[in-house]
């Protein structure tokens, strides 16, 4: 099944899943046990080989992806080894482009949609510690939706659009919980779309409950009243009434915090 050398046909598989070291090393301790393909047996790297051509790595060889999907394919694989997300292989990935994008793979991607997704499957959780190392400062925002993030030329998470004060009528804890509120209400259903809330609730519940108990407190008793909502489901609501719903699933499925 397999012509010439069995090693380096593994090596091209992995950089066109666009594997890093560490999670080129987590599969193939998955799939066989050993860590490197050299300590392998034939049938052992056959197996590596077989499951690769399964992920896709040996299909249509004569049409690599680009150097900007493979990144992007790559960041997947960076968040999957992070526990960010839990998919076991490329198929829940091309479901999640086909969800967000109305495309059946990455390579059907045009530039502008692969640069969209690459930024977009880390950038909640940028943005989420961004607020997060504003309030440390005892400071807050005025309108945290993510539409008012923007990302700098250094990487990192700036904002946008500081039009209202809502310290002349809120106190600063006030002021925080809806930065939280606004950033959460804004990205949830994008990660409910995207398969990613339970993940999502993980790393957010971590992060809330590192804030002040007063700021948790304000949380509980705001979403409380719209937690039944997360059952509502159909496109006929509209988008405000589903990411409202979001919003009240990432909340329950954090426990309330």
């Amino acid at each position: 099944m397999y012509i010439g050398n069995q090693t380096a046909r593994i090596h091209i598989g992995k950089a066109r899943l666009g594997m890093d070291d560490d999670t080129y090393r987590a599969f193939l301790q998955r799939l066989t046990g050993k860590s490197s393909s050299k300590d392998m047996s034939t049938g052992q790297r056959a197996r590596v080989l077989m499951e690769m051509t399964r992920l896709g790595a040996f299909k249509d060889a004569r049409r690599p992806l680009p150097r900007q999907q493979r990144a992007c394919l790559g960041k997947w694989y960076d968040l999957r080894k992070r526990g960010i997300v839990h998919s076991k292989d490329k198929s829940s990935f091309n479901r999640y482009i086909k969800r967000y994008f109305g495309k059946n793979n990455l390579a059907d991607l045009a530039d502008d949609e692969t640069n969209k997704l690459y930024n977009m499957l880390e950038g909640w959780l940028q943005g989420l510690h961004a607020i997060e190392a504003v309030h440390r400062q005892n400071q807050f925002l005025s309108q945290a939706f993510a539409r008012n993030m923007v990302l700098t030329e250094t990487g990192s998470i700036g904002f946008i659009d500081f039009e209202d004060n809502p310290a002349t009528v809120l106190s600063l804890q006030q002021c925080q919980s809806r930065d939280w509120l606004c950033y959460l209400q804004s990205t949830a259903d994008i990660l409910l779309r995207g398969g990613l809330l339970d993940q999502a609730a993980e790393h957010c519940k971590a992060c809330l409950q590192r804030q002040n108990p007063a700021i948790i407190r304000t949380l509980r008793r705001s979403v409380r009243p719209i937690l039944w909502m997360r059952r509502i489901q159909s496109e006929r609501w509209g988008c405000d009434t589903l990411r409202l719903a979001a919003l009240a699933d990432l909340f329950y499925r954090m426990g309330e915090i």
